[in-house]
């Protein structure tokens, strides 16, 4: 057991010794290294919809920012790792990691290639348990002026070490529109179609009062309305709505979803204020028991409202604080837990 830890622990560590290699390697880069200890109080630790367990946990966050430049593309690489330390159930320990690459090159003056990458794994330490979830993203796209078109493929795969009925794959298309007034204010669509593949069967009850042994596909297609006004603060708002259609009917959904966020300085402190609202509705008698497609429900992200605190003790020492309210949905679907998150540490920025 002991040795598990150790392995996963070096793994942590050698993840984030490989970008800041990546970070000596690459020529005529811009980075931001940042490390954040922190202490976080969970009011529902393993998100139950009755009888919530509290607990205390220590975590510890590192970002790694790189950003290169020149006449023939620019990159940016984004990681972001955290090491979570529970009180009272090590069961609950964990690691993050977060790694997002975007690439953009120019064809001519109004062409240009767009390609963005997304990794996201969940580790425990004491278990062999955890997951990935992969997003590859290609679009082409033409500027002209003050309007931005592009269009694309998505490509969507997450994998569950323990848990194979949840893995999933898929392909999809989208369409973006943006329109940027000025340096102030922009607006911007998207539309997006999506095929998403189960890799294990499974037993259903059809309508005709009988099992059956299929494979689960959805289909999802959504819009999404944005617009953003950067000034003295930032603010925006985002509207989605989803509709997706299953083979299995108690997975058919439908969801509306608004976000909305602001971010301003005072004097010298950060406040930022995110506000999550989601409606999602069923096909199915909302009696029934259908397992989430997720067996984590921290992914499942519905209501949530965040303030964030960030002042200066120094040039490059900062005092953290956090508070989040959030309703998310279970691992039954339909049915919804309510957590409370209060946060406080310290940043450090190394440049």
């Amino acid at each position: 057991m002991k040795k598990r830890i150790a392995n996963k622990i070096k793994i942590f560590l050698m993840m984030l010794l490989y970008s800041i290699f990546i970070n000596n390697m690459l020529f005529a880069i811009t980075n931001k290294i940042t490390f954040k200890p922190e202490y976080v109080i969970d009011n529902n630790i393993f998100e139950q919809t009755d009888f919530p367990q509290k607990n205390e946990n220590i975590q510890l966050w590192t970002t790694l920012k790189l950003a290169q430049k020149n006449k023939h593309c620019s990159t940016v690489i984004n990681n972001t790792n955290n090491l979570s330390i529970h009180k009272n159930y090590n069961f609950e320990n964990k690691i993050y990691n977060s790694l997002q690459v975007k690439n953009f090159i120019p064809i001519s003056k109004k062409v240009y290639l767009n390609s963005s990458g997304l990794l996201f794994t969940k580790n425990y330490l004491t278990s062999v348990s955890g997951y990935y979830d992969a997003k590859i993203t290609e679009n082409i796209g033409y500027n002209f002026n003050k309007i931005n078109l592009a269009a694309g493929l998505l490509l969507h795969q997450n994998k569950f070490i323990n848990n194979h009925k949840f893995n999933s794959g898929g392909l999809g298309q989208n369409l973006l529109f943006s329109y940027r007034k000025n340096r102030k204010f922009s607006f911007h669509i998207s539309l997006n179609n999506s095929g998403i593949k189960f890799q294990h069967k499974q037993y259903i009850w059809s309508s005709d009062r009988k099992y059956i042994y299929i494979r689960r596909k959805d289909n999802i297609q959504s819009v999404m309305f944005g617009c953003e006004y950067k000034n003295r603060f930032i603010s925006g708002v985002q509207l989605v709505y989803s509709n997706c259609t299953s083979n299995i009917e108690n997975y058919t959904n439908s969801t509306y979803f608004l976000k909305s966020y602001v971010t301003k300085y005072f004097n010298k402190t950060l406040i930022q204020l995110i506000l999550n609202l989601r409606y999602k509705s069923y096909d199915f008698d909302s009696a029934s028991i259908v397992s989430s497609d997720s067996p984590d429900p921290e992914r499942n992200s519905c209501n949530q409202f965040f303030l964030g605190i960030e002042h200066p003790v120094t040039k490059k020492i900062f005092i953290t604080g956090k508070f989040a309210l959030m309703q998310n949905e279970s691992i039954i679907l339909g049915q919804y837990y309510n957590k409370t998150i209060f946060a406080f540490g310290f940043l450090f920025k190394v440049n």
